[in-house]
Parts: structure tokens; sequence; C-alpha cells
């Protein structure tokens, strides 16, 4: 049997009794008597999704496409789910469902705070300004590279005529490795950040041993050089 227009319809089997359709993965079959086409199953569930969405941003829509709800529900009531064994949930389930749904969100949402707070004491304003410069340079010497690469690439007779602009950037992929590595010593060489890098790797949020800080300054200090290592001790 041949599935009815639409591109959404993805296909239709059938069986002794009635088609099925398969849409999205799921299964449906009209009930007895039915008068509504699969299409406007597919346009009736639609408009309910629609409907849903926009009244979480204005109470009003339910009641201004009410008649629109209620005939879209009159189609969904003239068709059920096909696949083997299915059967719908209870209210009680349902309800049963959503608390669950309620418990686990707010767990996650009580950890993320308890995160948000143990961070906040991390914060360290300076590291975060080293931070951000760091990554702007990073980002400016990889748009320098890319176009230093595309000068290059350019017929000698074009790019000729962009010598000034070669040798700016030239002169700029000569100063900004330096400073990134800079920018890396001064970011990774506050005792702050040595402390949240341990919480990361161990996941422990107070000030870890004296012995746990040295072996992490220790491995900072063998990339990036002896002067990332900070001054103060316990």
């Amino acid at each position: 049997m041949t599935a009815e227009t639409g591109t959404t319809v993805n296909r239709t089997t059938t069986n002794s009794s009635a088609s099925v359709f398969e849409h999205e993965g799921l299964l449906w079959k009209s009930k007895p008597e039915t008068t509504s086409a699969f299409t406007q199953l597919l346009e009736a569930r639609s408009t309910l999704r629609e409907i849903t969405k926009d009244s979480l941003w204005s109470p009003w829509v339910r009641e201004e496409r009410e008649e629109e709800s209620d005939a879209a529900l009159a189609v969904m009531e003239q068709w059920t789910r096909a696949e083997p064994g299915f059967r719908q949930m209870t209210e009680q389930e349902v309800d049963e469902m959503l608390a669950e749904s309620d418990r686990r969100s707010a767990a996650a949402h009580a950890a993320d705070v308890e995160r948000w707070e143990r961070d906040r004491q991390r914060y360290d304003p300076e590291r975060e300004s080293a931070r951000l410069a760091l990554l702007e340079r990073s980002s400016r010497l990889k748009f320098v590279t890319e176009e230093l690469a595309r000068y290059g690439a350019m017929d000698s007779s074009r790019s000729s005529g962009w010598a000034w602009r070669i040798a700016e950037l030239q002169q700029e992929a000569e100063k900004l490795p330096p400073e990134i590595e800079r920018g890396n010593r001064r970011w990774l060489a506050t005792p702050k950040m040595l402390w949240t890098l341990t919480g990361v790797f161990l996941g422990i949020a107070d000030r870890p041993p004296s012995s746990t800080i040295n072996s992490i300054e220790s491995a900072i200090s063998a990339s990036f050089g002896n002067g990332c290592r900070h001054s103060e001790r316990s």
C-alpha cells in the first residue's frame, strides 16, 4: 500500500484490519469509523505543539486558539498508537513520572548551586583578566597566520602591492608567541589557579596539601618554565 501524500510520512505498512502509519518513530492506526486522514493527524499534532509552546510565553494563547485546539483534539481522538502491546499511561503513572522528573531537576539544581558557591570562593579576577588577554592574543595569532598564508598563495604580481600589509603581519607573527607564552605563565602562576587545577583533577574544593600543589607546580614548570612558580607557601 502506498503511504498518504506528505513528506513527513516515512512509510506505510498494512495489517489485516487497518493501515499502520509511521511518523518520527511512532506507529499510528485509525480507530473504527475514523473520518480524518493521517495527514490531518500530523497537522493536529503540530497545532497542539505550537499552541503549547506559545502558551509558555503568553497565557492567553490557549484561550485565543481554543477552537483550533478543540478541533485538533477531536482529530487526535480518532487515532491510536499501533505498536504491539502499547498501553497508554494512567494519570497516576504520569503524575509519578512528572514528580520523579521534578525530584531529579531539584537535585541537579541543588548540585549546581553548591558548585557555583564553591567556585565563587575560588574566583580570581586577575587570573580571569589574564585568561581573556591570552585568548585574544591566541585568536589574533591564528588570524595573522591565516592571513600570511593567504597572501603567500597570491601571485607575486598581486601580493607585491600588499607588501606593507605583509610586513605588518610578519611583525605581529614574531611578537605574539612570546606574549602568549608570558600569558600562559601569568594565567597558571596564581595560587588560586593551582588549587583550582587540583580541584578539577581530584574533585576537591578546599586547598590541597602543599605536597600536591608542589607536584602540580613541577608539572607546570616543566611545560612553561620556572617563572610560573608562586611564592606563597602554607
